[in-house]
């Protein structure tokens, strides 16, 4: 028995790998001139951003507003847009939202 007793098999995978078999590289992409466009944002931020800068609704109001207006929208959706408001990392309206000792939600002064 050779020293490759053990595995068979590779004296097999020795024999087919020769020096000339490279591993293959992915090719570069060519860089583009055009800039990126920023996406619009969904309808039901700009609509639940307006009610905000008002500056007079609770969460529970604003959570209300934003399904009747938007029945096709997941609840689950605007709830997690107006808890990640609070978060300057998720946060996906222009300025971070506060909440008032009144309970009210505004954006940040």
């Amino acid at each position: 028995m050779g020293k490759n007793a053990t595995n068979p098999g590779a004296n097999e995978l020795a024999k087919n790998n020769t020096a000339t078999d490279t591993p293959k590289v992915a090719e570069a992409k060519p860089a583009t001139d055009t800039p990126k466009v920023a996406k619009a944002k969904p309808a039901y931020i700009t609509f639940l951003a307006a009610l905000i800068a008002e500056g007079k609704y609770t969460q529970k109001e604003l959570k209300a507003k934003g399904w009747e207006k938007f029945p096709e929208v997941a609840k689950s959706t605007i709830e997690t847009v107006l808890v990640d408001s609070k978060n300057p990392k998720y946060n996906r309206f222009p300025k971070l939202v506060v909440k008032s000792d009144k309970g009210l939600l505004a954006f940040a002064k």
